[in-house]
């Protein structure tokens, strides 16, 4: 009866009563000890309201109803396909709403909605796999930054891959516990294309110096993030390198000279092929044949492997004398005696290599400066 005379009374009461009435009629479902014939009737009349043309009606409703596991799914589901402004209430919070129909949703709305239902308080993985795919910018943001998000690898390496060369991605990635290293370095890859990108850079930089300079701090970054990374990590790290084609000889140089040996082994396994233990006895020895067979089936050219040999050879020295902690002093010897060991070969390639190597030393120093100058300014 309570029902019958509530239906009468709304075809002409003002909006504001009918807004009130009907979020005190759903508090009455979700809270009152109804008898089962009264709930069947309050559940009816909410959903006539769910016609009612006054949206304040209708976002009433939402909000008393959108975080309830009781309420009934039949109206829920109706004012998640409602205007934007009612539907995000519930596609936010409401537990009765299935992944199937969230997922249905967000292909077919606009960011408002998507960017709602990435910031549920929990967000399973076949959800967020969804939104990483079909999800805008924001919505992919939102979905990063939610810790409720299930995110498995593969989600969050597609968002890097479709949004990375947007920073506010790229630091909710980063903040992630659960960002892998392969994701983490494919981020380091968008900061040097995003800077590459920009106009000033690009109006007074040659095209060719340009493309140098930012492959060049991509390899500097990457060896800063595999310092120290756990062996699962590395190895994953490597195989990314090597499946993206970022293994190439100046990283693998770099590695070197910056005494990262463990990146150095992990990628001429991950080039070679060859099981980690074999390939660490023939680096231990660093010269002769298996050495140089080695090089050849990580298929480096032939124009580093003597460079490679000595490198290795330096670092074992340098390792026995010890560097007190100090790594761009450790990183400086290692520069002036790989120069010394080419300084009068005339080959080509090798001499590009010499030039390679003047610019790490050039680049340690200067770092070397700018650390002690930060260690100033901190101490001041």
């Amino acid at each position: 009866m309570i029902v019958a005379r509530f239906l009468e009374w709304v075809e002409t009461a003002p909006t504001d009563r009918k807004a009130e009435a009907v979020s005190l009629l759903a508090r009455a479902y979700l809270y009152s000890d109804l008898p089962a014939a009264e709930l069947e009737a309050a559940e009816a009349a909410m959903t006539v309201m769910l016609d009612d043309p006054s949206i304040r009606v209708r976002k009433s409703m939402a909000e008393a109803l959108c975080r309830d596991p009781k309420s009934p799914n039949l109206v829920i589901l109706s004012l998640a396909h409602d205007q934007v402004d009612v539907a995000e209430i519930v596609l936010r919070a409401s537990p009765v709403l299935y992944d199937e129909d969230l997922i249905d949703i967000a292909a077919t709305s606009p960011g408002r909605i998507q960017v709602a239902i990435a910031s549920r308080p929990w967000v399973a993985a076949p959800l967020s796999a969804a939104l990483a795919e079909i999800g805008c910018l924001e919505c992919c943001r939102t979905l990063c930054e939610n810790f409720g998000a299930e995110m498995t690898v593969t989600i969050l390496r597609r968002i890097a891959e479709r949004f990375g060369d947007d920073s506010i991605v790229r630091k909710a990635l980063c903040d992630r516990h659960d960002c892998p290293i392969d994701v983490r370095q494919t981020l380091v890859g968008k900061v040097g294309e995003a800077l590459g990108g920009l106009a000033l850079i690009k109006g007074t930089i040659a095209d060719d110096r340009l493309a140098t300079i930012m492959r060049e701090a991509c390899d500097k970054a990457t060896i800063a993030l595999s310092d120290s990374v756990t062996e699962p990590d590395l190895e994953a790290l490597a195989e990314h390198l090597r499946v993206t084609g970022q293994l190439t000889p100046s990283l693998l140089l770099r590695a070197l000279c910056t005494g990262n040996i463990r990146l150095f082994e992990q990628a001429i396994v991950s080039l070679s092929g060859m099981p980690p233990k074999r390939v660490h006895s023939i680096l231990a020895d660093f010269d002769g044949k298996p050495f140089f067979a080695l090089m050849e089936r990580a298929g480096l050219p032939t124009t580093t492997w003597e460079a490679f040999s000595t490198g290795l050879c330096i670092l074992e020295q340098l390792e026995h004398e010890g560097n007190g902690g100090d790594i761009y002093q450790f990183s400086r010897r290692m520069l002036e005696r790989m120069l010394t060991f080419g300084l009068d070969i005339g080959d080509d390639d090798v001499r590009q290599l010499l030039a390679l190597l003047r610019r790490f030393a050039a680049e340690n120093a200067r770092d070397a400066v700018r650390d002690q100058q930060m260690q100033s300014r901190l101490a001041a």
